[in-house]
C-alpha cells in the first residue's frame, strides 16, 4: 500500500513565558496518523511564516535554520524511505522513534571489533592463523588510537547495520604495516 509522508513544522505557543522566543516542534503525518516531537529550535514567532512553514527573512541566522528544517525533513523521509524498502512497519510514531534513536541498540566500532577479534579467536587453527588473529588485534588497537586522537572519544557508534559491518570488517585489508585505510568515510 502506498502512503505518502508529511512532515511540518510549526511553533508551540506557551501560555506564560517570559521570554519572547517560541519552540519550534516538527510533526509527522502518515496515513493520517501525526507524531510529533521538539527540534530543540526556538524563534520569534513574528518572524515564522505559518503558510511555509519557515521563518520570514534572509539573514544569515534565518537561512541556517531553514537549511536545518530542510535537513530534519530530508532525515525524516530517508528513515520513511528506507523502512518501507526494508519492508518494515511503519508509521508516524516508528519514523519519529528511528529519528530520535528510541529503541535502537547504538553499536560502536570497537565493540563490533572486539566480537570479531573474539570469535576469530575461537577459529584459530581452524580457518585463521595466530597471525590473522594479531593483524587484527593491532588493527583494533590502531582505530582505538585514531578515535581518541581524531574525535577524543573512547569509542564512536556506527552508522551502518551491524551485519554489513562485520561482513566489511572481516573482508577489510589490513596492511602490512597494520595500518587502517579510510576509516573516516567507512565507519563515521
Amino acid at each position: 500500500m502506498f502512503s505518502t509522508i508529511n512532515v511540518i513544522f510549526y511553533p508551540k505557543k506557551r501560555k506564560s513565558s517570559s521570554n519572547k522566543l517560541v519552540p519550534i516542534y516538527a510533526r509527522i503525518t502518515l496515513d493520517s496518523k501525526r507524531a510529533e516531537f521538539s527540534t530543540g529550535k526556538q524563534v520569534d514567532p513574528l518572524k515564522w511564516d505559518t503558510n511555509t512553514g519557515r521563518l520570514r527573512g534572509k539573514t544569515p541566522k534565518i537561512l541556517v535554520l531553514n537549511r536545518f528544517f530542510d535537513t530534519l525533513k530530508n532525515k525524516c523521509v530517508t528513515i520513511y524511505d528506507e523502512l518501507v524498502r526494508n519492508e518494515e512497519y511503519v508509521d508516524a510514531e516508528t519514523v519519529k522513534n528511528v529519528f530520535l534513536g528510541k529503541g535502537q541498540k547504538q553499536y560502536l566500532i570497537l565493540e563490533i571489533f572486539q566480537d570479531h577479534n573474539d570469535e576469530m579467536e575461537s577459529l584459530v587453527g581452524k580457518e585463521y592463523s595466530a597471525g590473522t588473529l594479531q593483524r587484527y588485534k593491532a588493527a583494533k588497537s590502531h582505530i582505538s588510537d585514531y578515535i581518541v586522537h581524531k574525535y577524543q572519544k573512547k569509542d564512536l557508534p556506527l552508522k551502518m547495520d551491524r551485519a554489513v559491518n562485520v561482513y566489511h570488517l572481516r573482508r577489510m585489508k589490513v596492511s602490512s604495516a597494520n595500518q587502517v585505510h579510510e576509516i573516516d568515510s567507512f565507519w563515521c
